[in-house]
Protein backbone atom coordinates (compact mmCIF):
# COMPACT_ATOMS: atom_id res chain seq x y z
CA UNK A 1 0.00 0.00 0.00
CA UNK A 2 3.15 2.34 0.65
CA UNK A 3 3.88 1.72 -2.76
CA UNK A 4 0.57 2.73 -4.17
CA UNK A 5 0.01 5.86 -2.09
CA UNK A 6 3.54 7.01 -3.25
CA UNK A 7 2.23 6.05 -7.26
CA UNK A 8 -0.96 8.34 -6.62
CA UNK A 9 1.09 11.32 -4.90
CA UNK A 10 3.48 11.64 -8.05
CA UNK A 11 0.38 11.01 -10.18
CA UNK A 12 -1.44 13.93 -8.81
CA UNK A 13 1.21 15.93 -8.37
CA UNK A 14 2.26 15.35 -12.46
CA UNK A 15 -1.61 15.81 -13.44
CA UNK A 16 -1.46 19.18 -11.40
CA UNK A 17 1.66 20.54 -13.21
CA UNK A 18 0.38 19.89 -16.31
CA UNK A 19 -2.73 21.69 -15.54
CA UNK A 20 -1.17 24.70 -14.11
CA UNK A 21 0.91 25.15 -17.44
CA UNK A 22 -2.40 24.94 -19.57
CA UNK A 23 -4.15 27.33 -17.76
CA UNK A 24 -1.47 29.81 -17.53
CA UNK A 25 -0.08 29.42 -21.31
CA UNK A 26 -3.28 27.86 -23.20
CA UNK A 27 -6.15 28.55 -21.73
CA UNK A 28 -6.89 31.67 -24.22
CA UNK A 29 -6.11 30.17 -27.25
CA UNK A 30 -8.32 29.47 -29.64
CA UNK A 31 -6.55 26.46 -30.73
CA UNK A 32 -8.79 23.78 -29.54
CA UNK A 33 -8.15 20.52 -31.20
CA UNK A 34 -4.50 20.73 -29.54
CA UNK A 35 -5.97 21.41 -26.42
CA UNK A 36 -8.05 18.56 -26.52
CA UNK A 37 -4.68 16.47 -27.48
CA UNK A 38 -2.78 18.65 -24.75
CA UNK A 39 -4.92 17.41 -21.98
CA UNK A 40 -5.00 13.70 -23.10
CA UNK A 41 -1.44 13.50 -23.05
CA UNK A 42 -1.71 14.97 -19.72
CA UNK A 43 -3.84 12.31 -18.51
CA UNK A 44 -1.75 9.64 -19.68
CA UNK A 45 1.33 11.16 -18.06
CA UNK A 46 -0.13 11.44 -15.04
CA UNK A 47 -0.83 7.55 -15.05
CA UNK A 48 2.28 6.32 -16.68
CA UNK A 49 5.38 8.84 -15.74
CA UNK A 50 5.55 7.89 -12.05
CA UNK A 51 5.64 3.87 -13.17
CA UNK A 52 9.06 4.65 -14.93
CA UNK A 53 11.87 2.92 -13.32
CA UNK A 54 14.74 3.32 -15.76
CA UNK A 55 18.09 4.24 -13.93
CA UNK A 56 19.44 6.62 -16.18
CA UNK A 57 23.20 6.78 -14.16
CA UNK A 58 23.11 3.26 -13.39
CA UNK A 59 23.08 1.45 -10.17
CA UNK A 60 22.69 3.36 -7.52
CA UNK A 61 24.84 3.27 -4.14
CA UNK A 62 25.42 4.52 -0.60
CA UNK A 63 28.11 5.05 1.17
CA UNK A 64 30.01 2.41 2.77
CA UNK A 65 29.40 3.76 6.13
CA UNK A 66 25.71 4.20 5.98
CA UNK A 67 22.78 1.69 6.72
CA UNK A 68 18.87 1.72 6.31
CA UNK A 69 17.38 2.29 9.96
CA UNK A 70 14.00 0.49 10.74
CA UNK A 71 11.66 2.53 13.25
CA UNK A 72 13.00 2.08 16.78
CA UNK A 73 11.35 -0.43 18.96
CA UNK A 74 10.63 0.45 22.33
CA UNK A 75 11.26 -2.55 25.23
CA UNK A 76 9.21 -1.27 28.48
CA UNK A 77 9.49 -3.84 30.78
CA UNK A 78 6.78 -6.44 29.74
CA UNK A 79 5.60 -4.05 27.53
CA UNK A 80 6.20 -3.32 23.47
CA UNK A 81 5.22 -0.60 21.20
CA UNK A 82 6.63 1.17 18.12
CA UNK A 83 8.15 4.76 18.96
CA UNK A 84 6.30 5.70 15.30
CA UNK A 85 3.40 3.66 16.08
CA UNK A 86 0.95 6.79 16.06
CA UNK A 87 2.41 7.40 12.77
CA UNK A 88 1.30 4.13 11.37
CA UNK A 89 -1.81 4.61 12.82
CA UNK A 90 -2.32 8.04 10.94
CA UNK A 91 -1.45 6.75 7.63
CA UNK A 92 -3.78 4.12 8.31
CA UNK A 93 -6.70 6.49 8.55
CA UNK A 94 -5.22 8.25 6.06
CA UNK A 95 -5.55 5.13 3.66
CA UNK A 96 -9.28 4.22 4.93
CA UNK A 97 -9.99 7.85 3.91
CA UNK A 98 -9.05 7.79 0.11
CA UNK A 99 -10.32 3.62 0.25
CA UNK A 100 -13.70 5.45 1.14
CA UNK A 101 -13.11 8.14 -1.19
CA UNK A 102 -12.71 5.91 -4.77
CA UNK A 103 -15.38 3.41 -3.39
CA UNK A 104 -17.57 6.92 -2.85
CA UNK A 105 -17.47 7.95 -6.15
CA UNK A 106 -16.81 4.52 -8.13
CA UNK A 107 -20.51 3.49 -7.05
CA UNK A 108 -22.05 7.06 -7.96
CA UNK A 109 -20.71 6.34 -11.42
CA UNK A 110 -21.68 2.86 -11.21
CA UNK A 111 -25.12 4.29 -10.44
CA UNK A 112 -25.08 7.45 -13.47
CA UNK A 113 -24.33 4.20 -15.80
CA UNK A 114 -27.13 1.90 -14.53
CA UNK A 115 -29.39 5.41 -14.78
CA UNK A 116 -28.43 6.44 -18.49
CA UNK A 117 -29.11 2.78 -19.63
CA UNK A 118 -32.35 2.60 -17.74
CA UNK A 119 -33.62 6.16 -19.19
CA UNK A 120 -32.40 4.69 -22.86
CA UNK A 121 -34.29 1.53 -21.80
CA UNK A 122 -37.49 3.31 -20.43
CA UNK A 123 -37.91 6.21 -22.87
CA UNK A 124 -38.86 6.16 -27.02
CA UNK A 125 -35.93 5.77 -28.98
CA UNK A 126 -36.17 6.48 -32.33
CA UNK A 127 -33.49 7.11 -35.60
CA UNK A 128 -32.86 10.42 -36.29
CA UNK A 129 -30.38 9.47 -39.44
CA UNK A 130 -27.07 8.13 -37.77
CA UNK A 131 -28.25 8.86 -34.45
CA UNK A 132 -30.65 6.83 -31.52
CA UNK A 133 -32.54 10.21 -30.46
CA UNK A 134 -33.83 9.17 -27.26
CA UNK A 135 -36.75 11.23 -25.90
CA UNK A 136 -37.00 12.63 -22.45
CA UNK A 137 -39.01 14.27 -20.41
CA UNK A 138 -39.01 18.24 -19.93
CA UNK A 139 -36.59 20.04 -17.76
CA UNK A 140 -34.02 18.24 -18.83
CA UNK A 141 -31.29 19.44 -20.88
CA UNK A 142 -29.69 17.82 -24.19
CA UNK A 143 -27.00 15.72 -24.26
CA UNK A 144 -25.41 12.99 -26.35
CA UNK A 145 -23.41 9.80 -25.28
CA UNK A 146 -21.44 8.71 -28.09
CA UNK A 147 -24.18 8.03 -31.12
CA UNK A 148 -27.30 8.48 -28.37
CA UNK A 149 -28.39 11.66 -28.64
CA UNK A 150 -30.97 12.62 -26.00
CA UNK A 151 -33.54 15.46 -25.62
CA UNK A 152 -36.81 16.70 -23.98
CA UNK A 153 -39.98 16.93 -25.72
CA UNK A 154 -39.99 20.65 -25.97
CA UNK A 155 -36.88 20.76 -28.61
CA UNK A 156 -38.63 18.55 -31.21
CA UNK A 157 -38.97 20.91 -33.73
CA UNK A 158 -36.87 20.32 -36.82
CA UNK A 159 -34.90 23.38 -36.61
CA UNK A 160 -34.35 22.77 -32.98
CA UNK A 161 -33.41 19.21 -33.04
CA UNK A 162 -30.87 19.96 -36.34
CA UNK A 163 -29.17 22.40 -34.72
CA UNK A 164 -28.62 20.32 -31.56
CA UNK A 165 -27.80 17.46 -33.62
CA UNK A 166 -25.05 19.14 -35.58
CA UNK A 167 -23.38 20.37 -31.84
CA UNK A 168 -23.66 16.93 -30.69
CA UNK A 169 -22.56 15.31 -33.66
CA UNK A 170 -19.40 17.06 -32.81
CA UNK A 171 -18.90 15.43 -30.21
CA UNK A 172 -19.60 11.93 -31.24
CA UNK A 173 -17.09 12.22 -34.19
CA UNK A 174 -14.56 13.21 -31.74
CA UNK A 175 -15.32 10.47 -29.50
CA UNK A 176 -15.59 13.05 -26.51
CA UNK A 177 -17.63 10.68 -24.56
CA UNK A 178 -14.39 8.63 -24.45
CA UNK A 179 -12.31 11.48 -23.46
CA UNK A 180 -14.70 11.84 -20.74
CA UNK A 181 -14.70 8.62 -19.24
CA UNK A 182 -11.17 8.80 -19.25
CA UNK A 183 -11.80 12.15 -17.11
CA UNK A 184 -14.62 10.58 -14.84
CA UNK A 185 -11.96 7.81 -14.09
CA UNK A 186 -9.21 9.84 -13.23
CA UNK A 187 -11.47 11.93 -10.88
CA UNK A 188 -12.25 8.98 -8.84
CA UNK A 189 -8.89 7.69 -8.74
CA UNK A 190 -7.26 11.15 -7.95
CA UNK A 191 -10.48 12.71 -6.16
CA UNK A 192 -8.02 13.87 -3.16
CA UNK A 193 -6.55 16.29 -5.82
CA UNK A 194 -8.28 19.91 -6.59
CA UNK A 195 -6.29 19.96 -9.98
CA UNK A 196 -8.26 16.85 -11.41
CA UNK A 197 -11.67 18.39 -11.01
CA UNK A 198 -10.42 21.54 -12.35
CA UNK A 199 -8.98 19.52 -15.16
CA UNK A 200 -12.26 17.78 -16.08
CA UNK A 201 -13.97 21.07 -16.16
CA UNK A 202 -11.41 22.73 -18.35
CA UNK A 203 -11.57 19.41 -20.47
CA UNK A 204 -15.53 19.82 -20.74
CA UNK A 205 -14.99 23.35 -21.94
CA UNK A 206 -12.71 22.77 -24.63
CA UNK A 207 -15.15 19.76 -26.10
CA UNK A 208 -17.68 22.72 -25.90
CA UNK A 209 -15.53 24.98 -27.87
CA UNK A 210 -15.01 22.28 -30.32
CA UNK A 211 -18.37 21.91 -30.96
CA UNK A 212 -19.51 25.47 -31.07
CA UNK A 213 -16.60 25.86 -33.62
CA UNK A 214 -18.20 22.69 -35.68
CA UNK A 215 -21.29 24.07 -35.43
CA UNK A 216 -20.70 27.65 -37.52
CA UNK A 217 -18.17 25.76 -39.32
CA UNK A 218 -20.99 24.10 -40.92
CA UNK A 219 -22.92 27.67 -42.07
CA UNK A 220 -24.66 28.14 -39.30
CA UNK A 221 -25.77 31.90 -38.14
CA UNK A 222 -23.94 32.65 -35.50
CA UNK A 223 -26.93 35.13 -33.44
CA UNK A 224 -29.16 32.25 -34.25
CA UNK A 225 -26.92 29.86 -33.01
CA UNK A 226 -25.74 31.62 -29.52
CA UNK A 227 -29.74 32.54 -29.06
CA UNK A 228 -30.14 29.12 -29.21
CA UNK A 229 -27.50 28.36 -25.92
CA UNK A 230 -29.17 31.39 -23.90
CA UNK A 231 -32.70 29.38 -24.62
CA UNK A 232 -31.03 25.79 -23.68
CA UNK A 233 -28.92 27.21 -20.43
CA UNK A 234 -32.02 26.42 -18.00
CA UNK A 235 -31.62 22.91 -19.06
CA UNK A 236 -30.95 20.38 -15.79
CA UNK A 237 -28.52 16.95 -16.29
CA UNK A 238 -27.05 14.62 -13.86
CA UNK A 239 -25.48 12.83 -16.25
CA UNK A 240 -21.62 14.66 -15.76
CA UNK A 241 -19.58 12.24 -17.89
CA UNK A 242 -21.73 13.50 -21.06
CA UNK A 243 -21.37 15.93 -23.13
CA UNK A 244 -23.79 18.16 -22.82
CA UNK A 245 -25.29 20.79 -25.16
CA UNK A 246 -26.17 23.11 -22.31
CA UNK A 247 -23.49 24.05 -20.15
CA UNK A 248 -22.66 26.82 -17.19
CA UNK A 249 -19.67 28.56 -19.20
CA UNK A 250 -22.16 29.86 -22.03
CA UNK A 251 -21.30 33.73 -21.62
CA UNK A 252 -16.82 32.13 -22.44
CA UNK A 253 -18.42 29.88 -25.45
CA UNK A 254 -20.02 32.80 -27.00
CA UNK A 255 -16.89 35.23 -26.21
CA UNK A 256 -14.52 32.40 -27.93
CA UNK A 257 -16.97 31.80 -31.07
CA UNK A 258 -16.75 35.88 -31.55
CA UNK A 259 -12.98 35.75 -30.59
CA UNK A 260 -10.80 36.25 -33.34
CA UNK A 261 -8.37 32.92 -33.99
CA UNK A 262 -4.87 32.92 -32.25
CA UNK A 263 -2.04 33.05 -34.72
CA UNK A 264 -0.31 29.64 -35.68
CA UNK A 265 2.77 30.25 -33.90
CA UNK A 266 1.10 30.76 -30.80
CA UNK A 267 0.85 26.78 -31.08
CA UNK A 268 4.83 26.35 -30.14
CA UNK A 269 3.64 27.20 -27.04
CA UNK A 270 2.74 23.31 -26.65
CA UNK A 271 6.47 22.88 -26.46
CA UNK A 272 6.61 24.07 -23.12
CA UNK A 273 5.55 20.71 -22.26
CA UNK A 274 8.86 19.25 -23.50
CA UNK A 275 10.81 20.36 -20.41
CA UNK A 276 7.78 19.93 -18.01
CA UNK A 277 7.69 16.18 -19.34
CA UNK A 278 11.25 15.75 -18.72
CA UNK A 279 11.94 17.31 -15.08
CA UNK A 280 9.05 14.71 -14.08
CA UNK A 281 10.82 12.15 -15.62
CA UNK A 282 14.01 13.07 -14.05
CA UNK A 283 11.93 13.17 -10.99
CA UNK A 284 10.94 9.79 -11.52
CA UNK A 285 13.45 8.00 -12.69
CA UNK A 286 16.76 9.55 -12.15
CA UNK A 287 19.01 7.77 -9.49
CA UNK A 288 20.91 10.26 -7.35
CA UNK A 289 24.55 9.66 -6.53
CA UNK A 290 25.69 8.36 -3.71
CA UNK A 291 25.16 10.77 -0.62
CA UNK A 292 22.59 13.01 -1.77
CA UNK A 293 19.96 13.63 0.72
CA UNK A 294 16.98 12.56 -0.95
CA UNK A 295 17.52 8.18 -1.50
CA UNK A 296 14.74 6.01 -3.06
CA UNK A 297 13.92 4.39 -0.18
CA UNK A 298 10.61 2.39 0.87
CA UNK A 299 8.53 4.02 4.10
CA UNK A 300 8.81 1.55 5.89
CA UNK A 301 12.47 2.04 6.91
CA UNK A 302 14.11 5.50 6.84
CA UNK A 303 17.72 6.59 5.99
CA UNK A 304 19.51 7.50 9.04
CA UNK A 305 21.57 10.58 7.74
CA UNK A 306 24.01 9.12 10.89
CA UNK A 307 26.88 6.93 9.83
CA UNK A 308 27.78 3.98 11.49
CA UNK A 309 31.07 4.52 12.60
CA UNK A 310 29.46 6.69 14.88
CA UNK A 311 27.95 3.91 16.36
CA UNK A 312 30.49 1.46 16.57
CA UNK A 313 34.22 1.45 15.01
CA UNK A 314 33.67 -1.21 12.11
CA UNK A 315 30.98 -2.98 10.73
CA UNK A 316 31.10 -6.11 11.46
CA UNK A 317 33.58 -8.82 9.09
CA UNK A 318 30.49 -10.68 8.46
CA UNK A 319 28.94 -8.03 6.54
CA UNK A 320 31.64 -7.09 4.42
CA UNK A 321 31.54 -10.87 1.95
CA UNK A 322 31.66 -10.80 -1.94
CA UNK A 323 28.43 -10.93 -2.52
CA UNK A 324 26.53 -7.66 -2.88
CA UNK A 325 24.36 -6.47 -0.22
CA UNK A 326 22.61 -3.10 -1.08
CA UNK A 327 21.43 -0.43 1.61
CA UNK A 328 18.14 0.58 -0.71
CA UNK A 329 16.09 -1.37 -4.29
CA UNK A 330 13.53 -0.72 -6.07
CA UNK A 331 11.76 -2.45 -4.17
CA UNK A 332 12.19 -3.23 -0.17
CA UNK A 333 12.14 -6.55 1.79
CA UNK A 334 9.09 -7.13 3.63
CA UNK A 335 7.79 -8.59 7.02
CA UNK A 336 5.15 -11.71 5.77
CA UNK A 337 2.30 -12.14 6.82
CA UNK A 338 2.60 -14.92 9.91
CA UNK A 339 -0.79 -16.57 10.99
CA UNK A 340 -3.34 -14.14 9.37
CA UNK A 341 -1.58 -11.06 10.85
CA UNK A 342 -0.61 -8.69 8.77
CA UNK A 343 2.71 -7.99 6.96
CA UNK A 344 4.71 -4.89 5.91
CA UNK A 345 6.30 -2.83 9.20
CA UNK A 346 3.12 -3.42 11.41
CA UNK A 347 3.67 -7.13 11.08
CA UNK A 348 7.57 -6.70 12.43
CA UNK A 349 6.16 -4.63 15.09
CA UNK A 350 2.89 -7.31 16.13
CA UNK A 351 5.96 -9.90 15.59
CA UNK A 352 8.40 -8.42 17.76
CA UNK A 353 5.54 -7.55 20.67
CA UNK A 354 5.10 -11.59 20.75
CA UNK A 355 8.28 -12.16 21.07
CA UNK A 356 10.72 -9.88 23.33
CA UNK A 357 10.36 -10.12 27.17
CA UNK A 358 12.65 -8.06 28.42
CA UNK A 359 15.18 -10.12 30.67
CA UNK A 360 14.65 -10.45 34.51
CA UNK A 361 18.09 -10.53 35.09
CA UNK A 362 18.27 -6.89 32.86
CA UNK A 363 15.62 -5.52 35.06
CA UNK A 364 16.84 -6.67 38.68
CA UNK A 365 20.48 -5.23 37.25
CA UNK A 366 18.41 -1.89 36.31
CA UNK A 367 19.86 -2.37 32.77
CA UNK A 368 18.86 -0.57 30.00
CA UNK A 369 19.49 1.08 26.83
CA UNK A 370 19.42 0.54 23.30
CA UNK A 371 20.83 -2.03 21.28
CA UNK A 372 21.87 -1.29 17.68
CA UNK A 373 21.36 -4.96 15.89
CA UNK A 374 22.36 -5.13 12.07
CA UNK A 375 21.13 -8.20 9.84
CA UNK A 376 20.96 -8.67 5.94
CA UNK A 377 17.20 -9.99 4.31
CA UNK A 378 19.10 -12.46 1.63
CA UNK A 379 17.87 -12.98 -1.64
CA UNK A 380 15.82 -15.97 -0.88
CA UNK A 381 14.03 -13.75 2.06
CA UNK A 382 16.05 -15.77 5.22
CA UNK A 383 18.07 -13.72 8.15
CA UNK A 384 21.66 -13.76 8.05
CA UNK A 385 24.29 -11.96 9.70
CA UNK A 386 22.91 -10.95 12.50
CA UNK A 387 24.79 -9.01 14.57
CA UNK A 388 24.65 -6.29 17.73
CA UNK A 389 26.69 -3.39 16.59
CA UNK A 390 26.43 -1.25 20.14
CA UNK A 391 24.97 -2.79 22.84
CA UNK A 392 23.97 -2.31 26.60
CA UNK A 393 25.08 -5.52 27.98
CA UNK A 394 25.23 -9.06 27.48
CA UNK A 395 21.28 -9.72 28.83
CA UNK A 396 19.95 -7.21 26.33
CA UNK A 397 21.89 -7.67 23.64
CA UNK A 398 21.45 -11.61 23.54
CA UNK A 399 17.30 -11.60 23.51
CA UNK A 400 17.50 -8.56 21.05
CA UNK A 401 20.10 -11.02 19.05
CA UNK A 402 18.20 -14.04 19.21
CA UNK A 403 14.66 -12.44 18.69
CA UNK A 404 15.84 -10.74 15.31
CA UNK A 405 17.96 -13.89 14.37
CA UNK A 406 14.45 -15.81 14.85
CA UNK A 407 12.28 -14.08 12.32
CA UNK A 408 10.30 -15.67 9.78
CA UNK A 409 11.40 -15.94 5.83
CA UNK A 410 10.79 -11.79 4.86
CA UNK A 411 9.22 -11.30 1.52
CA UNK A 412 12.89 -10.40 -0.44
CA UNK A 413 13.90 -7.26 -1.68
CA UNK A 414 14.45 -6.63 -5.48
CA UNK A 415 16.39 -4.74 -8.09
CA UNK A 416 15.58 -4.70 -11.53
CA UNK A 417 13.50 -7.27 -11.51
CA UNK A 418 15.77 -9.50 -8.93
CA UNK A 419 16.03 -10.85 -5.61
CA UNK A 420 19.05 -9.64 -4.04
CA UNK A 421 20.62 -9.12 -0.17
CA UNK A 422 19.36 -5.86 1.55
CA UNK A 423 20.79 -4.87 5.04
CA UNK A 424 19.07 -2.91 7.95
CA UNK A 425 19.81 -1.51 11.11
CA UNK A 426 16.99 -2.62 14.28
CA UNK A 427 17.40 -0.13 17.01
CA UNK A 428 15.50 -1.54 20.10
CA UNK A 429 15.73 0.55 23.58
CA UNK A 430 14.87 -1.45 26.66
CA UNK A 431 13.76 1.14 29.49
CA UNK A 432 12.58 0.52 32.77
CA UNK A 433 10.87 4.12 33.27
CA UNK A 434 7.48 2.59 32.88
CA UNK A 435 8.34 0.50 36.11
CA UNK A 436 9.68 3.11 38.06
CA UNK A 437 6.63 5.36 37.64
CA UNK A 438 4.33 2.11 39.06
CA UNK A 439 6.59 1.82 41.88
CA UNK A 440 6.40 5.09 42.49
CA UNK A 441 2.12 5.45 42.30
CA UNK A 442 2.63 2.08 44.95
CA UNK A 443 4.71 4.08 47.19
CA UNK A 444 2.55 7.21 47.54
CA UNK A 445 -0.09 5.50 49.32
CA UNK A 446 2.15 4.38 52.18
CA UNK A 447 3.34 8.20 52.53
Amino acid sequence: MENLILYLLQSAGTLSLFYLLYHVAFRGETHFRLNRFYFLLAGLASLLLPLAKANIFGTASMPANTMIFLDTVLINGSDVQQIAHQHVGIFQIITGIYLFGVVFLLLRFVIKMVQLFGLIHSSEVTRYGSWNLVVMEEGQAPFSFFNYLFINRSQMEPAQIETIAAHEQVHWRQLHSADLLLAELLTIFQWFNPFVWLYRRALETVHEYLADEGVLRKGYEPFNYQNLLLVQATGVSAFGFANHFNHSLIKKRIIMMTKNKSRRWSQLKVLLALPLTLLLIAAFTFSLPAGELMQKVSSSAVVSSQPVSTLTDAVPDTLRQERIVYSVVDQMPEFPKVSGAPGGISGLMGYLQENIIYPEEARNAGLQGSVYVTFVVEADGRITNVQVIRGVGEPLDKVAEDVIAGMPVWEPGKKDGEAVAVQFTMPIKFTLDGDKDQKKENAEPEK
